[in-house]
């Protein structure tokens, strides 16, 4: 029987950077970062949006693999029929002993449990002179993949903080770039779309020495392309999600004046962040899919998921509800 409520946190725990994908068999899965799988990723599944299975693992690096470690921020697109995984890693070739030598792989299969395999064995999908974290694809407000006029995509991520200094601070960046239909090449240079610019963007900054715009999460509605994305350290209790509109998805995005549009309720929630989208399956409601600090004294990795309501108001702006920690009324739909 269909359960009429549910209450935050969810059953999912010891992971960061939630993302959902409702596929055309009518089943959520759920992909995440996770601390305690260092070589690869595990997925769950749901048939209400609330409930998880564990699967186990959908990716598993190899012998083949280009990543060694760091497996963080999946994000799974179904497209003609194949199921395409992107993700970052660490890359194993790295003459210069970076620290951070981060890079975005792309694996493909024919099932959204996988296994996934790269379409590149052995080297990155992409590869830029700095390190690069935080894959994004543009959807439109159903979740399908958004293909331009010239029937691309548009692949947004983050440049890391690591050696990058703007004033007195390192900061992370979000750039946007074209890939082809196919995924077989990125075409064109990226594009640098967001900044760390607003007050509440700095709060980790006299800790850290870092400001960050990271986690984008893109989606066109009404002829827009809205950015959600996340500011702060993700350790803290001050990680919270902006929202920033343009009218192009190569920019340039201007951001609510009134950011962030969640954000912690200290000691209650702390460090609300890293969001996906996800709607019921009659398109009548849409949450937003996040992680909070699993022990909100202690902030740091152990994160766990939560979802709550979310949505466009009349005169187009984004909202969500939360973050909730009491009983929501179950999302709507038949499942």
């Amino acid at each position: 029987m269909a359960q009429n409520t549910y209450c935050n946190p969810l059953n999912i725990k010891e992971i960061g950077d939630p993302f959902v994908l409702r596929a055309s068999d009518g089943h959520y899965y759920l992909y995440a970062s996770t601390g305690s799988v260092p070589d690869g990723f595990f997925v769950w599944k749901s048939d209400d949006m609330v409930n998880w299975e564990n699967l186990s693992y959908c990716y598993r690096a190899d012998e083949t693999a280009w990543g060694e470690r760091d497996f963080w921020a999946p994000e799974c697109y179904e497209v003609n029929g194949k199921f395409y995984f992107m993700y970052s890693a660490h890359y194993k070739v790295n003459p210069n002993n970076e620290e951070e030598n981060y890079c975005l792989g792309c694996a493909v299969a024919d099932s959204p449990t996988g296994p996934f395999k790269d379409l590149t064995p052995g080297k990155p999908f992409l590869q830029m002179p700095y390190a690069i974290i935080d894959v994004d694809l543009l959807r439109d407000d159903k979740g399908n993949v958004f293909f331009d006029e010239d029937g691309n995509i548009t692949l947004y991520y983050s440049r890391c903080c690591y050696k990058h200094k703007v004033g007195p601070y390192e900061e992370s960046h979000i750039y946007a770039v074209k890939v082809a239909p196919d995924f077989s090449e990125v075409i064109g240079e990226p594009v640098c779309v967001l900044k760390p610019d607003q007050e509440w963007e700095g709060l980790s900054a006299p800790t850290t020495g870092r400001r960050w715009c990271e986690g984008p999460l893109t989606l066109v509605h009404d002829g827009k392309v809205y950015m959600m994305y996340s500011g702060n350290f993700f350790k803290e209790r001050y990680y919270a999600i902006g929202c920033a509109v343009a009218d192009d998805p190569m920019g340039p995005f201007v951001k609510y004046e009134d950011n962030p549009i969640m954000h912690d309720d200290f000691p209650r929630v702390s460090g609300p962040g890293h969001n996906s989208v996800a709607w019921t399956p009659d398109g009548k409601e849409m949450f937003i899919v996040y992680h909070i600090h699993t022990a909100s004294d202690e902030g740091g990795f152990n994160r766990q998921v939560c979802i709550d309501r979310m949505g466009w108001d009349e005169n187009g702006k984004l909202w969500c509800d939360g973050p909730t920690t009491t009983p929501q009324p179950a999302p709507s739909g038949t499942f």
